[in-house]
């Protein structure tokens, strides 16, 4: 509300490394109790979605510990990419993304998350889609150009996962072999 764009991005910025911590922390034992909530079965797989206002529901669903690790991760990335649009710094969220997504995935299997199926590679392909959509907006040709430099490693990514889920998911005889 008071155009304070980049303060408020170092404090999310943190708030996303003291997280990403505790859960490399995790490895060598190290596990907090609100940790391991986290750890059950992933049953939602929603993408981040890019709102300027940070919704009631979702503030409550935090306090009341309701979401799950990928729903607070794109929460998270969510804000921090509102914050940059605000800014008119779009093309950092394209070049945020891929680190974003690669870390959620490291950390779904950090935190042994068991996840159906597709699950993950539809969250993948969701969420790409929505940071393109993004970039596709931008009507300044430098920030444009800027978005477009990282649209092939996002697309490249979302192959790449959806071919390895198709291979995995032709074992549970869901798509002919033909198709795959």
């Amino acid at each position: 509300m008071l155009g304070l764009h980049d303060e408020a991005l170092v404090q999310y910025d943190e708030l996303d490394a003291m997280y990403t911590q505790f859960i490399l922390n995790s490895l060598i034992g190290n596990v907090p109790e609100w940790l391991t909530e986290f750890q059950g079965s992933l049953e939602r797989w929603a993408a981040v979605l890019f709102i300027d206002k940070i919704s009631r529901k979702q503030r409550d669903a935090i306090k009341k510990k309701k979401l799950s690790f990928l729903e607070f991760r794109c929460y998270l990335f969510s804000r921090q990419a509102s914050l940059l649009i605000a800014a008119r710094k779009p093309w950092l969220v394209a070049e945020r993304a891929l680190p974003f997504l690669y870390q959620a995935v490291s950390d779904l299997s950090t935190l042994e998350i068991k996840c159906p199926p597709g699950s993950i590679a539809c969250w993948v392909l969701q969420c790409i889609a929505q940071i393109l959509t993004i970039c596709q907006s931008v009507k300044n040709s430098l920030n444009l150009e800027e978005c477009s430099h990282h649209t092939a490693p996002l697309l490249y990514y979302s192959l790449k996962k959806v071919s390895v889920e198709l291979s995995n998911l032709s074992d549970y005889r869901i798509f002919p072999k033909d198709l795959l």
